[in-house]
């Protein structure tokens, strides 16, 4: 007995729906209390995600809508590069956060936080060129020659 069409998904579909799942996840536990998610500073040293967090819920938001996005996407088989870009530029933001102010605290700490977010966009970069190399961007008009 086999799956229906609708339920069956290529390696690099499930490939993007985990990294999806896993953003939803994050931004989930953002929401949880800050003992849960947060690395302990030095009294009087906030970082640059610490200010960013004050302006709102804009690390849950950003997590949780990417994560839809890519999942929604997959599963409507439409819009899947576009999905991979909002993720890349989201994980980008979130690593850059981490990294500069990592690098700017005073006693320097751990840049492996941040280095592993703008891995994560380096990751979604790639799988959005797989899912454009396998038809799933545009559509590219050909030139005449």
């Amino acid at each position: 007995m086999s799956l229906p069409d609708a339920l069956r998904f290529t390696w690099l579909q499930v490939t993007s729906i985990i990294t999806g799942v896993m953003a939803v996840i994050l931004g989930v536990v953002y929401f949880a209390p800050e003992e849960s998610h947060g690395h302990p500073l030095p009294p009087g040293q906030p970082s640059l995600v610490v200010y960013i967090e004050q302006l709102g819920p804009v690390w849950p938001v950003l997590f949780i809508t990417m994560g839809m996005a890519i999942i929604l996407a997959v599963t409507a088989r439409r819009g899947v590069v576009p999905a991979h870009i909002l993720a890349v530029f989201g994980w980008m933001f979130y690593g850059s956060a981490l990294l500069i102010g990592e690098v700017f605290s005073e006693p320097p700490t751990s840049v492996v936080t941040g280095a592993i977010a703008v891995g994560v966009a380096g990751i979604h970069f790639c799988l959005m060129q797989a899912h454009h190399d396998q038809g799933d961007g545009p559509i590219r008009r050909k030139c005449k020659r």
